[in-house]
């Protein structure tokens, strides 16, 4: 809104002139060299200790629920509804994947383990 922010910057420009000629500072050094620490203080002496006390009130429901409602949702159902896209692998395909790969593995172990590798000449 044009009025609205005309009606700001107006009184933004006043209240800095005001402040330059009684405090000889401008808006942006009273606001790192007071406001700034005052906030940091107020911050660590009341916000910070509110919000863990609020945290520890509250923490056990918060856990009760993940285990009760997000955990089931994320293993359950959300597989499911999203197994028809092909987003999830059935647990066979998981399955039979992990046993090729573990055979895959086994292989390059015996190769790799072999005392005397077999040597194969090129083919040029």
């Amino acid at each position: 809104v044009p009025v609205t922010t005309n009606l700001l910057d107006l009184t933004e420009k006043v209240a800095s002139k005001v402040v330059e000629t009684t405090v000889h500072m401008d808006l942006p050094a009273i606001d790192q060299k007071t406001v700034t620490p005052q906030l940091k203080k107020l911050d660590d002496s009341l916000v910070t200790p509110v919000i863990l006390a609020v945290w520890k009130f509250i923490e056990p429901a918060v856990v009760k629920g993940d285990e009760m409602v997000v955990q089931p949702v994320m293993k359950e159902v959300v597989p499911r509804v999203l197994a028809p896209l092909s987003m999830f692998h059935d647990d066979k395909k998981k399955k039979l994947e992990e046993k090729e790969r573990k055979v895959e593995e086994e292989k390059t172990m015996m190769i790799d383990s072999s005392p005397t590798p077999e040597v194969v000449p090129a083919l040029n």
